[in-house]
């Protein structure tokens, strides 16, 4: 797994993805075979959000072949302890 690749895939599937909506992207960390991802939005993400979001990359990320057999993806809203990034 290439980290840098696997973060600017996912940033780019997800400039696709959030268009139009009012999520945007906060952060993408890959680190080993975990990847974790943070979306948010004006009002708070719920869990279906975030499942949406896991579901769409997880086929993605599959089908191009850019993970192993056994990775772990967290799609989440940040945390108070995260800092706040805006891409």
């Amino acid at each position: 797994m290439q980290p840098e690749l696997i973060t600017r895939r996912i940033e780019e599937l997800l400039a696709d993805k959030l268009l139009g909506t009012d999520c945007f992207l906060v952060d993408v960390a890959v680190s080993g075979t975990k990847i974790m991802v943070a979306i948010d939005r004006d009002t708070s993400v719920d869990i279906d959000t975030c499942a949406e979001i896991s579901r769409y990359l997880e086929k993605h990320l599959e089908e191009e072949k850019l993970v192993t057999d056994k990775y772990i993806l967290e799609v989440s809203s940040p945390g108070m302890t995260n800092p706040f990034k805006v891409f």
